[in-house]
Protein backbone atom coordinates (compact mmCIF):
# COMPACT_ATOMS: atom_id res chain seq x y z
CA UNK A 1 0.00 0.00 0.00
CA UNK A 2 2.91 2.38 0.66
CA UNK A 3 4.24 1.90 -2.52
CA UNK A 4 1.16 2.84 -4.41
CA UNK A 5 -0.02 5.52 -2.45
CA UNK A 6 4.12 7.34 -2.99
CA UNK A 7 3.45 6.35 -6.30
CA UNK A 8 0.32 8.68 -6.78
CA UNK A 9 1.85 11.24 -4.04
CA UNK A 10 4.60 11.82 -6.96
CA UNK A 11 2.50 11.96 -10.12
CA UNK A 12 2.78 15.57 -10.18
CA UNK A 13 6.63 15.61 -9.94
CA UNK A 14 6.43 12.80 -12.76
CA UNK A 15 4.04 15.63 -14.81
CA UNK A 16 6.66 18.58 -13.98
CA UNK A 17 9.53 16.48 -15.40
CA UNK A 18 7.83 15.59 -18.64
CA UNK A 19 6.52 19.23 -18.97
CA UNK A 20 9.60 20.17 -18.97
CA UNK A 21 10.96 17.53 -21.09
CA UNK A 22 8.50 17.99 -23.96
CA UNK A 23 9.68 22.03 -23.94
CA UNK A 24 12.83 20.63 -24.39
CA UNK A 25 12.17 18.84 -27.22
CA UNK A 26 10.49 21.37 -28.94
CA UNK A 27 12.87 24.35 -28.04
CA UNK A 28 15.80 22.01 -29.32
CA UNK A 29 13.91 21.53 -32.83
CA UNK A 30 13.91 17.66 -31.45
CA UNK A 31 10.34 17.43 -32.25
CA UNK A 32 10.78 18.13 -35.98
CA UNK A 33 13.96 15.35 -36.56
CA UNK A 34 11.92 13.01 -34.58
CA UNK A 35 8.66 13.84 -36.61
CA UNK A 36 9.20 10.78 -39.25
CA UNK A 37 12.47 9.90 -38.73
CA UNK A 38 13.21 6.59 -40.38
CA UNK A 39 16.98 6.51 -40.46
CA UNK A 40 18.53 8.15 -38.33
CA UNK A 41 20.06 6.79 -35.01
CA UNK A 42 20.49 8.77 -32.10
CA UNK A 43 23.98 9.23 -32.19
CA UNK A 44 23.42 10.53 -35.91
CA UNK A 45 20.85 12.93 -34.11
CA UNK A 46 23.10 14.04 -31.65
CA UNK A 47 25.95 14.56 -33.97
CA UNK A 48 23.58 16.51 -36.47
CA UNK A 49 22.39 18.83 -33.46
CA UNK A 50 25.54 19.31 -32.27
CA UNK A 51 24.49 17.51 -29.02
CA UNK A 52 25.95 15.03 -26.67
CA UNK A 53 24.36 11.66 -27.93
CA UNK A 54 24.99 10.45 -24.05
CA UNK A 55 22.38 13.15 -22.89
CA UNK A 56 20.34 12.60 -25.86
CA UNK A 57 20.01 8.95 -26.04
CA UNK A 58 19.29 9.81 -21.83
CA UNK A 59 16.14 12.16 -23.08
CA UNK A 60 14.87 9.81 -25.80
CA UNK A 61 14.70 6.78 -23.57
CA UNK A 62 12.82 9.32 -20.98
CA UNK A 63 10.21 9.94 -23.21
CA UNK A 64 9.56 6.14 -24.78
CA UNK A 65 9.00 5.43 -20.92
CA UNK A 66 6.61 7.99 -20.95
CA UNK A 67 5.05 6.26 -24.16
CA UNK A 68 6.07 9.80 -27.13
CA UNK A 69 9.12 8.02 -28.38
CA UNK A 70 9.96 4.59 -29.75
CA UNK A 71 12.51 2.80 -31.73
CA UNK A 72 12.82 1.13 -35.07
CA UNK A 73 14.64 -1.78 -35.12
CA UNK A 74 16.11 -0.93 -31.87
CA UNK A 75 18.04 2.02 -32.83
CA UNK A 76 16.34 4.78 -35.03
CA UNK A 77 13.78 6.69 -32.70
CA UNK A 78 10.81 8.36 -33.62
CA UNK A 79 7.78 10.05 -32.09
CA UNK A 80 4.78 8.09 -31.48
CA UNK A 81 0.86 8.87 -32.12
CA UNK A 82 0.74 10.24 -28.44
CA UNK A 83 4.10 11.89 -29.14
CA UNK A 84 2.72 13.61 -32.51
CA UNK A 85 -0.42 14.32 -30.81
CA UNK A 86 1.60 17.17 -28.95
CA UNK A 87 2.31 19.59 -31.85
CA UNK A 88 -0.45 22.08 -31.75
CA UNK A 89 0.55 22.64 -28.14
CA UNK A 90 4.20 23.79 -28.84
CA UNK A 91 3.04 27.87 -27.65
CA UNK A 92 1.36 26.55 -24.75
CA UNK A 93 4.78 25.08 -23.20
CA UNK A 94 6.43 28.07 -24.41
CA UNK A 95 4.27 29.90 -22.49
CA UNK A 96 4.01 28.06 -19.53
CA UNK A 97 7.28 25.84 -18.88
CA UNK A 98 9.71 28.44 -21.02
CA UNK A 99 8.62 31.79 -20.28
CA UNK A 100 6.52 31.34 -16.75
CA UNK A 101 9.16 28.14 -15.16
CA UNK A 102 11.09 29.91 -13.51
CA UNK A 103 8.24 32.27 -11.74
CA UNK A 104 6.84 28.59 -9.78
CA UNK A 105 10.77 28.59 -8.17
CA UNK A 106 10.53 31.95 -6.79
CA UNK A 107 6.89 30.92 -5.31
CA UNK A 108 8.02 30.33 -1.20
CA UNK A 109 9.59 34.22 -1.31
CA UNK A 110 6.91 35.61 -3.51
CA UNK A 111 4.10 34.72 -1.09
CA UNK A 112 5.49 36.51 1.20
CA UNK A 113 5.92 40.03 -0.28
CA UNK A 114 3.36 41.78 -2.61
CA UNK A 115 5.72 43.80 -3.92
CA UNK A 116 7.65 41.08 -4.87
CA UNK A 117 7.30 39.73 -8.24
CA UNK A 118 7.93 36.45 -9.67
CA UNK A 119 10.71 35.85 -12.69
CA UNK A 120 9.76 35.43 -16.39
CA UNK A 121 11.34 35.04 -19.58
CA UNK A 122 10.29 36.98 -21.72
CA UNK A 123 11.36 35.50 -25.35
CA UNK A 124 9.05 32.44 -24.34
CA UNK A 125 6.62 34.68 -22.86
CA UNK A 126 6.11 36.55 -25.86
CA UNK A 127 7.03 33.43 -28.64
CA UNK A 128 4.43 31.58 -26.70
CA UNK A 129 1.65 34.57 -26.21
CA UNK A 130 2.23 34.75 -30.00
CA UNK A 131 1.72 31.01 -31.02
CA UNK A 132 -1.73 31.01 -28.48
CA UNK A 133 -2.76 33.98 -30.16
CA UNK A 134 -3.14 31.85 -33.45
CA UNK A 135 -5.93 29.94 -32.52
CA UNK A 136 -7.64 32.83 -30.25
CA UNK A 137 -7.09 36.58 -30.07
CA UNK A 138 -5.92 36.39 -34.00
CA UNK A 139 -9.02 35.24 -35.12
CA UNK A 140 -10.79 37.63 -32.38
CA UNK A 141 -8.73 40.40 -33.52
CA UNK A 142 -9.75 39.72 -37.70
CA UNK A 143 -13.17 39.77 -36.72
CA UNK A 144 -13.37 43.45 -34.87
CA UNK A 145 -11.16 44.56 -37.27
CA UNK A 146 -13.73 43.37 -40.11
CA UNK A 147 -16.45 44.88 -38.40
CA UNK A 148 -14.79 48.54 -39.21
CA UNK A 149 -17.20 50.35 -41.93
CA UNK A 150 -13.17 51.42 -43.02
CA UNK A 151 -10.12 49.48 -43.81
CA UNK A 152 -7.40 50.55 -41.73
CA UNK A 153 -4.37 52.32 -42.62
CA UNK A 154 -2.35 51.36 -40.15
CA UNK A 155 -2.11 48.77 -37.46
CA UNK A 156 -0.53 49.31 -34.46
CA UNK A 157 0.90 46.56 -32.14
CA UNK A 158 0.99 46.97 -28.35
CA UNK A 159 3.15 43.93 -27.10
CA UNK A 160 3.76 42.42 -30.62
CA UNK A 161 5.72 39.64 -29.12
CA UNK A 162 7.82 37.72 -31.98
CA UNK A 163 5.98 39.96 -34.23
CA UNK A 164 4.13 36.83 -36.00
CA UNK A 165 0.46 38.32 -35.20
CA UNK A 166 1.78 41.70 -36.60
CA UNK A 167 3.04 39.98 -40.17
CA UNK A 168 -0.50 37.90 -39.93
CA UNK A 169 -2.37 40.73 -39.72
CA UNK A 170 -0.72 42.43 -42.22
CA UNK A 171 -1.55 39.77 -44.64
CA UNK A 172 -5.00 39.77 -44.02
CA UNK A 173 -5.15 43.70 -44.74
CA UNK A 174 -2.83 44.09 -46.92
CA UNK A 175 -3.41 48.04 -47.56
CA UNK A 176 -2.92 48.62 -44.07
CA UNK A 177 0.76 49.31 -42.68
CA UNK A 178 2.04 48.29 -39.87
CA UNK A 179 4.07 48.74 -36.37
CA UNK A 180 4.72 46.52 -33.55
CA UNK A 181 5.74 47.98 -29.58
CA UNK A 182 7.75 45.48 -27.94
CA UNK A 183 9.09 46.12 -24.24
CA UNK A 184 11.32 43.23 -24.06
CA UNK A 185 14.44 43.41 -26.08
CA UNK A 186 14.74 39.64 -26.88
CA UNK A 187 11.66 39.85 -28.00
CA UNK A 188 12.49 42.85 -30.34
CA UNK A 189 14.85 41.45 -32.20
CA UNK A 190 12.73 38.07 -32.44
CA UNK A 191 10.37 40.33 -34.37
CA UNK A 192 12.36 42.15 -36.57
CA UNK A 193 14.25 38.87 -37.98
CA UNK A 194 10.86 37.35 -38.82
CA UNK A 195 10.26 40.35 -40.39
CA UNK A 196 12.86 40.62 -42.46
CA UNK A 197 12.63 37.46 -43.27
CA UNK A 198 8.85 37.91 -44.37
CA UNK A 199 7.28 39.11 -47.41
CA UNK A 200 5.74 42.59 -46.02
CA UNK A 201 8.12 44.97 -48.78
CA UNK A 202 8.62 47.56 -45.86
CA UNK A 203 5.21 47.67 -44.72
CA UNK A 204 6.27 46.90 -40.97
CA UNK A 205 8.42 48.13 -38.06
CA UNK A 206 9.02 46.99 -34.69
CA UNK A 207 9.85 49.42 -32.14
CA UNK A 208 11.31 49.01 -28.33
CA UNK A 209 8.08 50.54 -26.10
CA UNK A 210 4.99 49.96 -24.24
CA UNK A 211 2.18 51.68 -23.82
CA UNK A 212 2.53 55.00 -23.28
CA UNK A 213 4.66 55.07 -25.75
CA UNK A 214 1.68 54.62 -27.92
CA UNK A 215 -0.27 57.09 -26.56
CA UNK A 216 2.14 60.06 -27.79
CA UNK A 217 2.78 58.95 -31.23
CA UNK A 218 2.00 61.35 -33.61
CA UNK A 219 2.72 60.50 -37.51
CA UNK A 220 0.22 57.58 -38.22
CA UNK A 221 -2.57 57.55 -40.83
CA UNK A 222 -6.31 58.47 -38.88
CA UNK A 223 -7.98 55.47 -39.66
CA UNK A 224 -5.63 53.64 -37.77
CA UNK A 225 -6.19 50.24 -35.62
CA UNK A 226 -4.35 50.14 -32.14
CA UNK A 227 -4.49 45.92 -30.99
CA UNK A 228 -4.20 45.72 -27.17
CA UNK A 229 -4.03 42.21 -26.87
CA UNK A 230 -3.13 41.24 -22.96
CA UNK A 231 -1.52 44.18 -22.39
CA UNK A 232 -3.89 46.26 -19.60
CA UNK A 233 -3.16 43.51 -17.26
CA UNK A 234 0.21 44.24 -16.95
CA UNK A 235 0.18 48.11 -17.11
CA UNK A 236 -2.77 47.54 -14.25
CA UNK A 237 -0.33 45.93 -12.20
CA UNK A 238 2.57 48.05 -12.87
CA UNK A 239 0.60 51.15 -12.57
CA UNK A 240 -2.58 51.46 -11.12
CA UNK A 241 -6.52 51.72 -12.48
CA UNK A 242 -6.11 55.74 -13.17
CA UNK A 243 -2.95 55.28 -15.43
CA UNK A 244 -4.70 52.98 -17.60
CA UNK A 245 -7.67 55.22 -17.62
CA UNK A 246 -5.24 58.06 -17.95
CA UNK A 247 -3.05 56.47 -21.05
CA UNK A 248 -6.26 55.35 -22.57
CA UNK A 249 -7.50 58.76 -22.34
CA UNK A 250 -4.68 60.35 -23.98
CA UNK A 251 -5.02 58.02 -26.85
CA UNK A 252 -8.66 58.70 -27.20
CA UNK A 253 -7.41 62.62 -27.75
CA UNK A 254 -4.47 62.08 -29.79
CA UNK A 255 -6.60 59.86 -32.28
CA UNK A 256 -10.31 60.57 -32.27
CA UNK A 257 -10.93 58.84 -35.05
CA UNK A 258 -8.67 55.56 -34.29
CA UNK A 259 -10.23 52.23 -33.32
CA UNK A 260 -8.75 50.01 -30.68
CA UNK A 261 -9.28 46.37 -30.18
CA UNK A 262 -8.38 45.05 -26.82
CA UNK A 263 -8.51 41.26 -25.40
CA UNK A 264 -8.21 40.75 -22.04
CA UNK A 265 -9.31 37.75 -20.31
CA UNK A 266 -11.77 37.56 -17.59
CA UNK A 267 -10.81 37.41 -14.05
CA UNK A 268 -12.82 34.05 -13.02
CA UNK A 269 -10.57 32.21 -10.78
CA UNK A 270 -13.51 31.60 -8.28
CA UNK A 271 -15.81 30.15 -11.37
CA UNK A 272 -15.64 26.43 -9.84
CA UNK A 273 -17.42 24.84 -13.01
CA UNK A 274 -15.29 26.59 -15.55
CA UNK A 275 -12.30 26.01 -13.16
CA UNK A 276 -12.44 22.47 -12.74
CA UNK A 277 -13.47 22.14 -16.13
CA UNK A 278 -10.53 19.89 -18.46
CA UNK A 279 -9.39 22.95 -20.13
CA UNK A 280 -9.36 25.11 -16.68
CA UNK A 281 -7.28 22.60 -14.80
CA UNK A 282 -4.79 22.45 -18.23
CA UNK A 283 -4.61 25.84 -18.88
CA UNK A 284 -6.45 28.43 -16.97
CA UNK A 285 -5.65 27.54 -13.30
CA UNK A 286 -2.34 27.75 -14.22
CA UNK A 287 -2.78 31.22 -15.86
CA UNK A 288 -4.62 32.55 -13.14
CA UNK A 289 -2.06 31.01 -9.92
CA UNK A 290 0.79 33.03 -12.36
CA UNK A 291 -0.92 36.03 -12.92
CA UNK A 292 -1.10 36.85 -9.21
CA UNK A 293 2.42 35.79 -8.92
CA UNK A 294 4.03 38.06 -11.95
CA UNK A 295 3.25 41.89 -13.18
CA UNK A 296 -0.20 41.37 -14.21
CA UNK A 297 -3.50 41.48 -12.88
CA UNK A 298 -6.61 40.78 -14.23
CA UNK A 299 -9.85 41.53 -13.86
CA UNK A 300 -13.48 41.42 -15.07
CA UNK A 301 -15.51 42.20 -17.94
CA UNK A 302 -17.57 45.36 -15.21
CA UNK A 303 -14.23 46.21 -14.38
CA UNK A 304 -12.46 46.66 -17.92
CA UNK A 305 -16.33 48.31 -19.22
CA UNK A 306 -16.25 51.08 -16.25
CA UNK A 307 -12.19 51.93 -17.68
CA UNK A 308 -13.30 52.24 -20.71
CA UNK A 309 -16.15 54.52 -20.52
CA UNK A 310 -14.28 56.87 -17.98
CA UNK A 311 -11.30 57.16 -20.92
CA UNK A 312 -14.08 58.38 -23.11
CA UNK A 313 -14.03 55.04 -25.16
CA UNK A 314 -17.53 52.91 -26.24
CA UNK A 315 -17.77 49.65 -27.18
CA UNK A 316 -19.22 49.08 -30.57
CA UNK A 317 -18.46 45.33 -30.43
CA UNK A 318 -17.22 42.09 -28.48
CA UNK A 319 -16.75 38.56 -28.96
CA UNK A 320 -15.06 35.63 -27.58
CA UNK A 321 -13.17 32.60 -29.18
CA UNK A 322 -14.45 30.00 -31.62
CA UNK A 323 -16.55 27.53 -28.82
CA UNK A 324 -14.83 24.12 -30.62
CA UNK A 325 -11.23 25.94 -29.28
CA UNK A 326 -12.23 27.21 -26.07
CA UNK A 327 -15.72 26.88 -24.82
CA UNK A 328 -15.83 28.21 -21.40
CA UNK A 329 -15.59 32.11 -22.69
CA UNK A 330 -12.91 33.59 -20.69
CA UNK A 331 -11.00 35.33 -23.14
CA UNK A 332 -13.03 38.63 -24.31
CA UNK A 333 -12.68 40.90 -27.11
CA UNK A 334 -13.20 44.47 -27.21
CA UNK A 335 -14.12 46.73 -30.25
CA UNK A 336 -13.87 50.74 -28.71
CA UNK A 337 -14.71 53.38 -30.93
Amino acid sequence: MFEQDLARSLEPIRKMFLAQSIHALFNAQLFEKLKGNSTQTVTELADLSGMSSYRLEGLILYLKNEGLVDFHRGEVPFLTDLGLSLENSKPWYQLLVGGYGKTLLDLPSTLHDRNQYGSRVGEFVGRGSCGISQFDALPMTKELISALDEVPGCIVDIGCGDGSYLIDLCRTFPDAKALGIEPDDASVKVANDLIAKSDLGGRAEILKGDLELVADLDAIPRNTVFVIAFVLQEALEQSGRSKVVEILRRLKKRHPLGKVVVIEVDRADRDSEKMTSELGLGYYNPYFLLHRLTEQKLETPEFWNDVFSEAGWDIARQTHPETSYDSLGLKIGYLLC
